[in-house]
């Protein structure tokens, strides 16, 4: 890649979609405590993300009904 598409590149931005799951491998505290080691790292990254946090309660998926399609 040369550099003048190189700028163009790093130019653009990314938007990361944060869809945690809280069901299976940890229990509900544990999953909530790893949503939030996520977003520490994505944070101190400088990771631009958009998370389910207004959509569901505590912005984990639990239950098949939370990714239902309206």
């Amino acid at each position: 890649m040369n550099q003048s598409a190189l700028k163009k590149r790093s130019k653009r931005n990314v938007l990361l979609g944060l869809c945690p799951i809280g069901k299976f491998v940890f229990s509900h505290e544990d999953a909530l405590v790893q949503k939030q080691k996520v977003i520490e790292v994505l944070r101190r990254q400088g990771v631009t993300y958009c998370d389910i946090d207004g959509v569901l309660p505590d912005g984990l998926v639990r239950d098949q009904k939370h990714v239902d399609p309206w």
